[in-house]
């Protein structure tokens, strides 16, 4: 099921944006048999409205999940002065065992950004600072490896024209395998 904790305070008009209650769950997240997902769950108040929240991660492995953001379209109840958002957010499987600390901040319709950081000092009450993933299987603590790279053909002549060039690339990941991968080409300076 799904935890929120919150504490509501008296807002004056004018007032910086506030996180009332922030959570994720479930926590722990167990990745031992694969990826799992959890919700992170917010409420959030603003006079001016809220522009958007973030909760970002640090790790003590040095592989934090992504930071997330929620904005309007995470909105599942109330309005923009005064609301509640929901986000899904992916564990991947392999994750390394470990706490990883929660920092949140909130930014309103007017720009001013109120920061709760769990690693400088203690949140509010009703706010989750920490993040435990479990996993007792196989962790992947090495990112992918480029093993060859080759173009064909090696160099062109682009007097009279543009050239095809084919850029091969070969990658290697032991454990969870390989997502995305990207070349960039970049002119001489």
């Amino acid at each position: 099921g799904l935890l929120l904790a919150c504490l509501w305070w008296a807002v004056p008009a004018g007032a910086a944006p506030l996180i009332t209650g922030a959570s994720l769950s479930p926590n722990p997240v167990n990745v031992t048999s694969g990826t799992q997902f959890a919700t992170i769950d917010v409420a959030a108040k603003d006079a001016a409205g809220v522009d958007e929240i973030r909760v970002s991660f640090t790790s003590p492995s040095g592989h934090p999940l992504p930071p997330v953001t929620l904005r309007a379209s995470s909105l599942l109840e109330g309005n923009v002065s005064e609301g509640r958002w929901q986000r899904m957010i992916e564990v991947p499987g392999f994750a390394t065992p470990e706490t990883q600390t929660l920092s949140w901040s909130v930014m309103n319709l007017s720009g001013q950004t109120v920061r709760y950081d769990a690693a400088v000092a203690p949140l509010p009450a009703g706010m989750q600072g920490e993040l435990m993933v479990q996993n007792t299987g196989t962790v992947d603590a090495a990112g992918p490896v480029i093993t060859a790279i080759s173009t064909t053909p090696t160099s062109v002549n682009v007097t009279s024209g543009t050239q095809d060039v084919r850029i091969d690339v070969t990658l290697q990941d032991s454990v969870a395998g390989l997502a995305a991968a990207s070349v960039f080409l970049y002119a001489p300076e």
